[in-house]
C-alpha cells in the first residue's frame, strides 16, 4: 500500500469553534460545493464513509490571507465498499452522536448512512450544536423519535432547512439521494 498525504491547515471542527454562531448559508453552500463532488465520486464507485465528521472535513489555505481554501474529506478508516446499491452493511462504525438512525438500532444500512450524516454536520455548522443529544445511543434514538424534525424549527433559511428536512430523515427509504 501507497499513502499519499497532504498537510492541511485546520479541520472545520477548528474552524467552526472558533466562530460566534456558527457559519452563514454562503459559508455553508461553499463548503458544500466542494464535499459534493466527493460525494458523488464516492457514490459512484459504491464507497460508504461511515464517519462524516467536522474532523474529518479538512481545510488547505491556498493564500495566505486564508481567503481561499479548499476543503478535503479524510479518515476512511471504516470506509467500505458496496459491490451494489442494494448491498447493506450491518457493522456498528461511526460517531455516536453523528451516526444515522439504522445503525444505531443495529439495523442493516447502505450509503445513505453518509447523507444523515452530512445533514447532521450541516445543521452543526449553522447553530454550533448537534439536532440530537444524549450520552447513550438509545437516548439519541429517543430523540430522533421524539424531536423528529421539529430540531429544524431554528433553522430560518428556507433552502437550508429543506436540505435538512431531506437528510434528517429517519428512514433511509425516504432520505434523499445522492443524485437528487
Amino acid at each position: 500500500f501507497i499513502i499519499i498525504m497532504e498537510l492541511c491547515d485546520e479541520t472545520l471542527f477548528h474552524l467552526l469553534a472558533k466562530t460566534q454562531s456558527g457559519f452563514n448559508v454562503h459559508q455553508i453552500k461553499f463548503i458544500l460545493s466542494q464535499l459534493n463532488n466527493v460525494f458523488k465520486r464516492m457514490n459512484y464507485y459504491g464507497i460508504s464513509h461511515r464517519d462524516i465528521k467536522l474532523n474529518n472535513i479538512l481545510i488547505k489555505y491556498l493564500n495566505k490571507e486564508k481567503t481561499k481554501c479548499k476543503i478535503l474529506l479524510s479518515d476512511y478508516g471504516v470506509s467500505n465498499h458496496l459491490c451494489s446499491m442494494t448491498q447493506k452493511f450491518m457493522t456498528h462504525a461511526g460517531t455516536q452522536l453523528i451516526m444515522a438512525p439504522e445503525i444505531l438500532n443495529a439495523e442493516k444500512y447502505n450509503e445513505k448512512c453518509d447523507l444523515w450524516s452530512l445533514g447532521v454536520i450541516i445543521y452543526q455548522m449553522h447553530t454550533k450544536q448537534f439536532p440530537y443529544y444524549a450520552p447513550v445511543e438509545k437516548g439519541i434514538l429517543n430523540q430522533i423519535q421524539e424531536k423528529g424534525q421539529s430540531v429544524l424549527n431554528i433553522i430560518k433559511d428556507y433552502k437550508l432547512k429543506d436540505l435538512l428536512s431531506k437528510l434528517l430523515v429517519r428512514d433511509p427509504q425516504y432520505r434523499i439521494t445522492w443524485n437528487r
